[in-house]
């Protein structure tokens, strides 16, 4: 038993260094499809060009 313990114990750790991860990469508000683009690709929605995306294909 002192195995699963020892497990459980190592996978909480990384369950929270996880979390504190995730907190200082996208704060701590609610996620939001929008926010995390806008934050991950530099402000423009994801789309390089800015603005509206095009359609382009």
């Amino acid at each position: 038993m002192k195995i699963l313990k020892k497990w459980k114990d190592s996978w909480n750790a990384y369950i929270k260094k996880l979390g504190e991860s995730n907190s200082k990469t996208y704060g701590q508000e609610p996620m939001s499809c929008c926010s995390v683009n806008r934050k991950m690709n530099g402000g423009n929605g994801g789309n390089p060009g800015g603005g509206k995306p095009s359609r382009e294909n």
